[in-house]
């Protein structure tokens, strides 16, 4: 009980280190981390430990990500990958879907830190691993962060390799999850996935040279995040989405 406190309490001091970018609340979070991981047995209490292990690695991707230490956030990576090999997942599929999203995560992070489209490409395995373990368990809001940061790795791959069929995998993802997906009960999050997928628009058009509606669509995409990413007073990720709808303008006029 006292592991499961001081892992909750870890998880609100993370996700506050992150939202504010506070290095100290982050390694506040992984002090309480360590203090749980102390008092749990991996032989005995598997899926507690491997929740505190996964735990653990996302903190220490978040502080490496805040730093900009690549070194730290590949320990994170290499931590967690060790700590799956002995991680079954029928003992608690929910569980090792969640480290699997959590390797994913980190390695999603390494692949921007590094620039590297080997990093995406193991990201994406273990997204699709993560959410054939949450096939029965549609709504939840686990799943639509699976499917969100997929389609985000594919978008990366696609950019790095230049790979359209790659990138052509990454726009029906993002559809589907606007069709389908949680996501429509969540303004914010479809707006972010309205910038990815504009994101996808323009990497085509970059990567081809040609527009075949590309640029309408991109402008449409981002312009309709601009509104609600304006509407809720997420100034930065409204720049995010101004930026990318002053670039196609840029090239309409070009």
């Amino acid at each position: 009980a006292a592991a499961e406190t001081r892992a909750a309490r870890a998880d609100i001091l993370a996700g506050a280190g992150q939202r504010l970018r506070d290095a100290g609340l982050i390694r506040a979070a992984l002090a309480d981390l360590d203090a749980a991981a102390a008092r749990l047995d991996a032989t005995y209490e598997p899926v507690a430990w491997s929740r505190v292990e996964g735990q653990r690695a996302g903190c220490k991707v978040i502080l490496g990500e805040l730093q900009g230490d690549l070194g730290l956030i590949a320990d994170a990576v290499s931590a967690l990958a060790d700590a799956l090999e002995g991680q079954p997942r029928d003992h608690s599929p929910l569980d090792w879907a969640r480290s699997q999203t959590a390797l994913a995560l980190g390695l999603q992070s390494l692949g921007e830190a590094g620039v590297s489209e080997q990093a995406f490409e193991k990201a994406v395995t273990c997204f699709d691993r993560a959410a054939l373990a949450l096939k029965r368990a549609p709504g939840l809001a686990l799943r639509a962060v699976v499917a969100s940061n997929r389609a985000i790795c594919l978008a990366r791959c696609a950019e790095l390799t230049g790979d359209l069929a790659v990138l052509d995998a990454a726009e029906l993802a993002f559809k589907g999850e606007l069709a389908t997906g949680p996501h429509h009960r969540d303004p914010v999050a479809w707006a972010l996935i309205q910038v990815h997928l504009g994101r996808v628009y323009e990497t085509r058009l970059e990567i081809t040279g040609r527009d075949n509606g590309e640029r309408a669509a991109a402008a449409f995409a981002f312009d309709a995040a601009l509104e609600v990413l304006s509407d809720e007073g997420l100034r930065s990720l409204a720049d995010v989405a101004a930026q990318g709808l002053a670039r196609m303008r840029a090239l309409s006029v070009a």
